[in-house]
Formats: structure tokens, sequence, C-alpha cells
């Protein structure tokens, strides 16, 4: 990544994730995950240590970002974050894109940049190691996404990735995911403890996946 615009990273400078998602915060449209050196909950950031690959819940995590961002965007910033709808455009830009985009709605004039944020479009990305995810936007759509997230001297700051961070909030993005890290640490633990040792055999391995696919239909604020 060049250029990295709010990145969220979780990884050794969280302040821990049982208060909030700290660490470092930059200029990129893009949620870049590193569970294994979080605090994924209390009694929890220890037994990460033991999975050495998270590629499971990769898919059912990046299922759940888009459909987050799908909720932004169809709410015009009202349903997630901090809630507050996106400012309305200035009454002649307003006007402009009513003659020349009629019917489309904040932050959605070519949609390129939702189609990008939601994984339906070219400019979607994904970028995933065996410790890490990033799910993000890229090229052209990655720009315009770094003007609406920040503003300009021009431009009010429409945020189009927006949600909360505080593990408080059991409906937030960020519970979810958390939620969904526990599910894999959790069986990695029963196998070192051996409590259950056929937690990674074929039957565990679907079942924990279903799991994964239940959370990542959760509507997340």
């Amino acid at each position: 990544m060049a250029v990295d615009w709010e990145a969220i990273k979780f990884g050794r400078k969280t302040v821990g994730l049982r208060q909030k998602f700290g660490g470092q915060v930059d200029q990129a449209v893009s949620i870049v995950m590193e569970p294994g050196g979080a605090e994924i909950a209390a009694g929890m950031e220890r037994w990460a240590a033991l999975v050495g690959d998270f590629g499971e819940a990769w898919p059912a995590v990046t299922k759940l970002i888009h459909r987050h961002n799908a909720r932004t965007f169809a709410s015009e910033g009202a349903a997630t974050g901090d809630r507050r709808r996106w400012a309305e455009l200035t009454p002649r830009y307003s006007a402009i894109k009513a003659r020349e985009f009629p019917g489309r709605p904040l932050l959605v004039r070519t949609a390129a940049l939702r189609s990008a944020l939601t994984g339906v479009g070219p400019g979607s990305q994904v970028v995933s190691s065996r410790t890490s995810l990033e799910v993000s936007a890229r090229g052209e759509s990655r720009q315009i996404g770094e003007y609406h997230q920040r503003g300009t001297s021009r431009m009010v700051a429409r945020p189009p990735v927006k949600f909360a961070r505080s593990l408080r909030n059991k409906r937030g993005l960020m519970f979810v995911v958390s939620q969904m890290l526990q599910r894999i640490i959790v069986d990695h633990r029963k196998a070192a403890l051996g409590v259950n040792a056929d937690v990674m055999d074929a039957a565990s391995v679907e079942r924990r996946l279903g799991s994964l696919d239940t959370l990542s239909r959760r509507r997340t604020e």
C-alpha cells in the first residue's frame, strides 16, 4: 500500500480492544486487521498467539465489512459509526448533479466508489495473509474516497468508511469481528489443551465456517 488512509490496525500499538480499537489511523479507506498481536478480548489475547493462520475467518470478515459499507451508503451515513448523516450538497452543486446525474444519492455519481467499498466493482481490493486482512478501495476509487473521507478545502468530509469502534457496543462492527476471531481462537485453544482434539477435522471446520458465515450477516454499526 503506497498510501494508507483511514487504516485501522489491530496490532501491537492498540490500546486494547476491550476499550476501543486504536492503533494507527492513516488516510486510507481501508480496514487493516492484524489479530495475532491484538487484545481480542480479556483473557483471549495470549491464546491468539496459537493461531498461525486466520485465513478461515477472512472471507466472512470481508463479507461483513462489505455489507457494513453497503448500509453506510444506503443510509447516507446515518446507520453506522456516529450515525450522523452526510452533509447535504451545496445548492449550486445539488442543481448540477440533479441535472447531470438525476436520482443519484449522496456520494454516488458514477457508483464507482460505492461498488468498490461494497465488493462489487473493479475498484474493490482485498489483500490478505495468514495473519492480516485489508479490505479497501484501489485506483481512482481510492483517490475519490480519500477526498470524501477527509474532506478538502472546497468540500466537507462525508466519510464512506465509518463504524463504531468500541467493543462495548455489541452491534458495532469491531465487536462482531472480535467474535469471529474468538471463534477461531477458542478452537485452537481447545486443540492446544487437548480438550477436543478433533476441532481441526473436516466436520469441525465446516461448523466453524457456518458460524462465521452467520456472524457475517449481522447488522453492524
